[in-house]
């Protein structure tokens, strides 16, 4: 069950920047990236990044850096209201404005999907509650010869309250198998990536993050910021690139 929608959906520019006029006020006078650096600059602003989940945001900071966008980002915890839809992507996109309404600034969220295909992609965007309720997929597919099953993260980045928000869709194919490993998080265990002998559990954070749907979906926004010099100047984070930050 291939994704329906393009893997990255990027409206126009305009509505980016409109957005802007709103956290001007957050612009103030940063540190000199050099000694010998006068200009007025601001100081970077943090993005808050959606989650509960301390290890996610970790990861995500890892896949940040692998790309050479390193951004500042600051956890945050809050409940938003859950878009009753079946395409993932729509979902992500209504959370991020939900996000940068509530944060008053720049917000990052990320809906996860897990869809097996022997049972028509379920349970897809509903994979948290189905975790919730402690279902484990393995036996969920054991009278089903088709294990094969697909991971899709939508990253959604919205760069403050009243953007169109943009959202970046990475797969990672796969097959549903019984609990392996100790490490990663989530549904990792039971989750082995295609071409691969371990589940996400098994691997290493480098391995992982060289394969995953998150890996994908954030190297699709890293490049589009990295591409998109006016709106990480408009947040303060034109030295996002800068060989000096990245050192």
């Amino acid at each position: 069950v291939p994704p329906r929608v393009p893997d990255a959906l990027v409206p126009p520019r305009t509505h980016a920047a409109a957005a802007m006029q709103s956290i001007a006020p957050r612009r103030r006078r940063r540190p000199a990236l050099h000694a010998n650096d006068d200009k007025d600059e601001c100081a970077p602003v943090t993005i808050k990044f959606v989650t509960g989940n301390a290890m996610k945001l970790r990861e995500v900071e890892e896949i940040l850096g692998m790309n050479g966008l390193p951004l500042p980002l600051e956890m945050i915890d809050i409940d938003l209201d859950e878009l009753q839809e079946s395409q993932p992507e729509k979902i992500a996109a209504a959370k991020a404005r939900l996000a940068a309404e509530a944060c008053g600034g720049p917000a990052i969220v990320d809906d996860t999907s897990l869809c097996l295909n022997a049972i028509g992609g379920m349970p897809g965007p509903y994979i948290k509650w189905f975790q919730q309720c402690k279902v484990e997929l393995h036996r969920l597919l054991k009278d089903y010869d088709d294990k094969s099953a697909f991971a899709q993260s939508c990253i959604a980045f919205s760069p403050g309250p009243g953007a169109v928000p943009l959202v970046f869709s990475g797969v990672c194919n796969g097959t549903i198998v019984s609990p392996r490993g100790g490490s990663g998080f989530g549904w990792d265990a039971v989750f082995q990536p295609e071409g691969s002998a371990e589940t996400f559990a098994e691997m290493s954070g480098e391995a992982k993050n060289a394969i995953s749907h998150r890996s994908r979906a954030l190297a699709l926004l890293a490049q589009h910021l990295k591409g998109d010099r006016d709106l990480l100047v408009d947040l303060c984070l034109e030295y996002a690139t800068d060989p000096v930050f990245l050192e």
